[in-house]
């Protein structure tokens, strides 16, 4: 903790500095914080009904102690989950692992791949051409990571015990050089909740469509966002059935993934997206996708 706070002052970064002594508080309490500030009333954890609300009633009772969750969050070590699910083919192609950046021969590695920390959100850096890159800028930036504790950056718990690694892996594309759709399958227990398919980030212009098993928009979620005239992929019913073998053992999760040229590729597992603030949802839609998460959770509150 002590690492964490003389990190945020020393980067002059307040709101991480205020994270960190939000994070001394009990799980519960940290989520009676977030709630609040993010929906101006409080918490219900005996009766949550809003998606955010559910996932912070799992982060503040399940996520902190939970060995499953952590392996899952670790975006390493889920790896191995989704081979023991049979579905190692959907892996991205690992470059290499490693325990600190004097591990990596930078003249050696491919002049596109994506690097990255596996123990956070936003660890991660796109090198889509290596000579515009300088290698002392990139390794300093992933040591600056490797420092930090994400789970008291974020409070969010289940990132605590992952030993920190920096992964890389092959730069993906659709095939005509730009980055491939990312659909976002929001699931619990094995049912889909709805598809977020992601497109422009690449030209800093995101624009997202909400869709069911079908592929058909979800206006109540769409209505939300700056939708657009989204195709339904070659591959979504594979996909679909994917994400619902990936989900099975959550009471939530998020699985990510992407359609390139070579196929389905798997981004991550997520249980925590956005921090259980999804600033840009309705309270409609909040309570469209709370009602279809499920209130079991693995522990009473």
């Amino acid at each position: 903790m002590i690492n964490e706070i003389k990190h945020s002052i020393k980067s002059k970064n307040s709101k991480d500095l205020l994270r960190c002594f939000k994070s001394l508080l009990s799980p519960t309490a940290s989520g009676k914080i977030v709630f609040l500030k993010n929906h101006h009333r409080r918490i219900d954890y005996k009766n949550p009904t809003l998606l955010d609300e559910k996932l912070l009633t799992l982060c503040a009772k399940d996520y902190y102690n939970n060995s499953l969750i952590t392996k899952c969050a670790d975006k390493y070590a889920v790896r191995e989950y989704i081979e023991e699910k049979g579905l190692g083919g959907i892996l991205n192609e690992l470059i290499g692992v490693y325990d600190s950046t004097d591990e990596i021969d930078w003249n050696a590695l491919p002049n596109q791949f994506a690097i990255k920390c596996n123990h956070g959100s936003g660890y991660n850096i796109a090198v889509t051409n290596k000579a515009d890159f300088n290698k002392d800028e990139v390794f300093a930036k992933l040591n600056y990571w490797l420092e930090e504790d994400y789970s008291i950056i974020s409070a969010e718990h289940q990132y605590h015990e992952i030993p920190r690694k920096i992964i890389i892996e092959k730069y993906l594309t659709d095939g005509h050089g730009s980055l491939p759709i990312n659909y976002k399958f929001f699931a619990s227990r094995g049912n889909i909740i709805c598809c977020l398919s992601i497109s422009g980030r690449a030209e800093h212009s995101t624009n997202r469509f909400f869709s069911d098993e079908k592929f058909n928009g979800i206006s109540v979620l769409n209505k939300c966002v700056d939708s657009f005239d989204a195709k339904k992929p070659k591959k979504y019913d594979e996909m679909i059935e994917v994400a619902k073998t990936l989900s099975k053992d959550f009471p939530f999760v998020r699985v990510d993934l992407y359609e390139t040229e070579a196929g389905i590729v798997f981004g991550e597992l997520t249980f925590t997206p956005i921090g259980c603030n999804h600033y840009y949802l309705s309270n409609e839609a909040q309570e469209f996708m709370g009602s279809k998460t499920i209130k079991y959770l693995w522990r009473q509150i």
